[in-house]
């Protein structure tokens, strides 16, 4: 966790509903520095509703998952939003596995932190980038936003991938 320690946040506001009975859904809404809202529904992993195979690789419904090390996941990622000019758009969500868990979400040691970023080059433009889970788990995953399209363009646990995302969290757009 010390590398997702470094990420500052200037002004992001979190939320989060914890379970507070076994099998409820976990909620984190929060504001990113642009005054984009995002939530996260991250809710109980249930083999009746989705497959887990310990073969290697190890899958679920036949697809590889993020976010976890080849265990059974405990959650999975029941949705993602994030508003963008006053509209709600759903971003993919498949094969992301647990996400936040009990992760500190507004500070670790006493410093701000940040798993996810965004921002919008114009109206129509944006790029939203998210770190997850965590240890031998940890992915990352980035999804942009056109004309009020969404895609899902990366998800990977690659380490590069994790290092660039840490340090470079919100898009950058040229001037």
């Amino acid at each position: 966790m010390p590398h997702r320690a470094r990420i500052i946040a200037a002004s992001a506001v979190f939320f989060l509903a914890p379970a507070s009975v076994l099998g409820a859904d976990i909620i984190a809404s929060f504001k990113l520095p642009s005054g984009h809202k995002v939530t996260i529904v991250e809710a109980p992993f249930a083999e009746g509703k989705l497959k887990y195979s310990d073969s290697s690789p190890c899958l679920v419904d036949g697809r590889i998952p993020f976010g976890t090390d080849c265990g059974i996941p405990s959650t999975y990622v029941k949705s993602l939003s994030v508003v963008v000019n006053g509209k709600s758009l759903k971003l993919d969500t498949s094969q992301m596995f647990n996400v936040w868990g009990n992760r500190h979400l507004i500070t670790y040691k006493g410093k701000p932190v940040r798993y996810f970023g965004g921002s919008c080059l114009d109206k129509e433009i944006c790029v939203f980038r998210g770190l997850f889970s965590d240890g031998a788990g940890t992915f990352v995953a980035e999804w942009r936003v056109v004309n009020g399209a969404t895609a899902r363009t990366v998800v990977t646990s690659d380490e590069e991938f994790i290092a660039l995302f840490t340090n470079n969290l919100d898009a950058r757009w040229p001037k």
